[in-house]
């Protein structure tokens, strides 16, 4: 096995990090599933709702962050540095645009916090 088959790789450092990448992701999106509720009141529609938004965002940031990764390992690997800031700009823009679209949960159930003293 090669530890360094080309400039720019790290060898297992790389193959490490993507590890530890996905590792974190998955132990984010298993406590997101498992974890408890952060609101007593919300409804479980609402909570379901919420775990549900919270995955897929997690999901696509961790197929987006694995892409980013792999593409520039074959960047350097075919010595294309000098595409390295355009490859960076065209993630950062994607992360911000997918972050945008589902950066608050609106809540559809609002009986749990009707007072039932009255």
């Amino acid at each position: 096995m090669h530890y360094h088959p080309f400039q720019g790789f790290a060898g297992l450092w790389n193959l490490f990090y993507i590890g530890g990448l996905n590792l974190f992701f998955f132990v984010m999106i298993f406590f997101q599933i498992k974890g408890k509720k952060t609101d007593p009141h919300q409804s479980s529609l609402d909570h379901s709702a919420q775990i549900r938004l919270i995955c897929q965002v997690l999901v696509i940031g961790w197929i987006a962050a694995n892409l980013f990764m792999t593409t520039n390992m074959w960047m350097f690997w075919a010595n294309l540095h000098g595409l390295k800031d355009v490859v960076q700009s065209v993630y950062f823009t994607l992360v911000v645009l997918l972050m945008s679209r589902t950066s608050t949960f609106q809540p559809r159930d609002y009986s749990v916090y009707q007072n039932e003293t009255a």
